[in-house]
């Protein structure tokens, strides 16, 4: 897979995107690094061999029930999907809600999970730059 693809997100569908397997959540949390926010915490990794950019979300029984879980998540999809064109490399992420979520608005927590987004997107462009 060329690297331009993972830029073309009309070329992938979305649950190709996701982080499938327990092993790639495990590669992520133990080799990957974090940002958090509260309520969220985003855990990211790029892994050595390029690929597609995928995500994972880890949202607790201790948030809500399964609706208030689901709303998050669909939230939390929507950011990655507009935001991951902006990473400049293929890079997994793992959104991880605290039980404080209930406190926010959707809009609050959107915010938010945009606002640690535009972080990760700042620091890989910082990494990229000091590389050269």
């Amino acid at each position: 897979m060329s690297s331009d693809s993972h830029h073309d997100p009309e070329k992938i569908p979305f649950r190709l995107r996701r982080l499938g397997r327990p092993s790639m959540y495990r590669t992520l949390m133990s080799h990957g690094r974090s940002l958090r926010r509260s309520p969220v915490t985003l855990r990211y990794y790029q892994p050595d061999e390029p690929e597609i950019s995928r995500v994972g979300f880890i949202i607790r029984k201790t948030v809500g029930k399964a609706n208030r879980r689901n709303c998050l998540r669909r939230v939390l999809r929507a950011v990655f999907q507009n935001e991951f064109e902006r990473l400049s490399q293929p890079t997994w992420v793992i959104f991880e809600v605290s039980k404080d979520a209930w406190q926010l608005t959707r809009r609050q927590f959107r915010d938010v999970a945009s606002e640690l987004f535009a972080e990760l997107v700042g620091r890989e462009n910082k990494e990229e730059c000091s590389k050269k």
